[in-house]
């Protein structure tokens, strides 16, 4: 991931959020894009994802 970025978690989509939840990406990449805040809670960790064992992110 790269510094300060943040990723929302969206319940109820795998890994096609435009095809599982389409209203709700957009809503995301439009609030993005203007500087606003976005439509769902950003996902945060103590750590960055890349300094977790793999088996922690699979939980």
């Amino acid at each position: 991931m790269l510094p300060g970025a943040v990723m929302p978690a969206v319940r109820g989509a795998g890994h096609d959020l435009v095809g599982d939840r389409p209203a709700l990406h957009d809503r995301a990449v439009t609030s993005f894009l203007l500087g606003e805040p976005l439509p769902l809670p950003p996902h945060r960790s103590a750590a960055p994802s890349w300094s977790r064992p793999a088996d922690r992110l699979m939980t």
